[in-house]
């Protein structure tokens, strides 16, 4: 499985904001509705699958610069079952 993870946004806002900014700078990713195991969020994340596309280092640091504030980000994680649930980093 390639490596899954997301950005969790406070407000509507910011998540459009980033959603723009990720557009714009050519990142691989999509704006999901946020999983219901995370709770501190307006309800819209983005996802990245590619992790070589783009790193968190980048995408936080380029959210920075645009004063765009986040909740927080989290990888995808494979219990026993199968099931997938999010860890925040």
């Amino acid at each position: 499985m390639k490596e899954e993870w997301l950005v969790a946004f406070h407000s509507t806002h910011h998540a459009i904001a980033a959603e723009h900014l990720a557009k714009a700078s050519g990142w691989a990713m999509e704006m999901i509705p946020t999983p219901r195991d995370i709770s501190a969020s307006c309800g819209l994340s983005l996802r990245f699958t590619d992790a070589t596309a783009v790193d968190q280092e980048t995408v936080t640091r380029k959210l920075k610069e645009y004063n765009i504030v986040w909740a927080g980000i989290y990888f995808a994680q494979k219990n026993t079952e199968g099931q997938k649930s999010w860890q925040l980093q």
